[in-house]
C-alpha cells in the first residue's frame, strides 16, 4: 500500500474553481481524531473517489499569540 502526501491548501465551504478547493467537493466519512484546536476527518474526494484526510483548525479558539502563530506555522509546513 502507498500513502500519497498532497497538502491542497485551506478550503472554503464555497465551490471554487478549483475542485479540491471546496469542502463541497469532500464526503466526511468519519472523525479520526482531535486535538485542542483542530479535528480530522476521514473523507473521500467526490471527483476521483480518492481517500483524504482533513483536518479543522479552529483558529478563532486560541487564546494567545504564540498559540497562533505555532498553529500558522504547522499549516505552512504543510502546504509543502
Amino acid at each position: 500500500m502507498s500513502i500519497q502526501h498532497n497538502v491542497i491548501g485551506p478550503l472554503s465551504a464555497q465551490g471554487v474553481s478549483n475542485p479540491y478547493g471546496a469542502l463541497k467537493n469532500f464526503e466526511i466519512i468519519k472523525k479520526l481524531g482531535s486535538g485542542h484546536f483542530s479535528v480530522v476527518f476521514s473523507a473521500r474526494n467526490r471527483f476521483n473517489n480518492a481517500y483524504v484526510a482533513l483536518k479543522k483548525v479552529e483558529l478563532s479558539q486560541m487564546a494567545d499569540a504564540k498559540a497562533i502563530d505555532d498553529c500558522k506555522r504547522e499549516i505552512s509546513l504543510l502546504q509543502v
